[in-house]
């Protein structure tokens, strides 16, 4: 169901005293009821709002199966039920700014979520500057203007963004960002120029020239990290994958810079280990044949050091 209209079927239960109704799942957590219980509802069991009791809704995530409502309940939705939003603007210093629009929620998956996600309305035009985004998963080549994706692993869902612009055109990338979880930043990657760059709508921005036409995805891709890090491994030998053997305790980013202390061993036992830098002090990086291992910037080994 649309949460719009499961809102507005809220209220209108709420205003209009209805005694009984059935609400499908997926559309609330109902946070607060029958406060001397110490209980909450799952998405398996039914809710009774008693007379004279309230629940209050100011979250999302999921209802339970079936709402009961006594004519004398109160049901109240709050107003800051936020959801964390990022739109990305396109700005091909030719006075057209394009925009896409990403959600984190919690219904979502990484493919196509019907009700959720809206392609783009008609064509560009061939020629014409345009920006968008793929599906994280299963992409059917559609564009979309919104995409929505799950509130969880914001780290590693990576948003494919598609472009549309001729040879020579100076595109400039900004991102306006709300209610993300606290220290997530927006940052676009150029698997072309091997960069990641945090953007914004204040003081952060990439700026690119394109060298030649540019139709769809592939090129740029946007994440949700957090601020960039120097992390060093731990202990004297162990996963690079176990955030415990990090100091800071977290697993590193693509804008993370690593160091390897003397007498350590790391192991990449599987794909998908990332680093901007990587410094190695006489210690060992072992990658064994199902790992892998993407660095941005450069791996210095005992002061010397190997660009990529």
């Amino acid at each position: 169901m649309n949460h719009k209209i499961a809102l507005l079927a809220l209220l209108f239960i709420s205003t209009f005293g209805v005694a009984q109704t059935s609400i499908t799942k997926n559309v609330v957590t109902l946070i607060s009821f029958e406060p001397d219980t110490g209980l909450v509802p799952t998405n398996t069991d039914d809710l009774i709002i008693q007379a004279g009791k309230a629940v209050n809704f100011d979250t999302s995530g999921t209802v339970t199966q079936a709402l009961t409502i006594d004519p004398s309940a109160s049901l109240n939705i709050a107003a800051s039920m936020a959801i964390p939003t990022i739109i990305l603007t396109a700005d091909n210093n030719a006075g057209t700014v394009k925009s896409t629009e990403i959600k984190y929620m919690s219904v979502a998956t990484l493919g196509l979520d019907p009700g959720y996600d809206a392609g783009q309305f008609g064509g560009s035009g061939a020629g014409a500057f345009n920006l968008y985004t793929h599906l994280v998963q299963d992409n059917n080549g559609i564009k979309f203007a919104l995409q929505v994706v799950p509130d969880t692993n914001y780290e590693t869902t990576v948003i494919p963004i598609g472009i549309d612009a001729n040879s020579g055109t100076q595109i400039t990338f900004k991102a306006t960002a709300t209610d993300l979880p606290t220290g997530k930043k927006v940052f676009l990657e150029d698997i072309l120029l091997n960069t990641v760059t945090e953007i914004n709508n204040t003081d952060k921005s990439y700026t690119v020239t394109l060298p030649s036409t540019l139709s769809g995805s592939g090129r740029f891709f946007l994440h949700t990290l957090n601020a960039a890090a120097t992390l060093t491994f731990q202990p004297a030998s162990g996963s690079w994958f176990l955030a415990s053997n990090w100091s800071p305790a977290q697993i590193p980013t693509s804008i993370d810079d690593v160091i390897i202390p003397t007498g350590k061993t790391i192991t990449i036992g599987s794909s998908g280990a990332v680093a901007k830098s990587i410094a190695i002090n006489a210690g060992t990086l072992n990658i064994v044949a199902t790992g892998s291992l993407t660095v941005s910037n450069a791996i210095t080994y005992l002061n010397l050091v190997y660009v990529q």
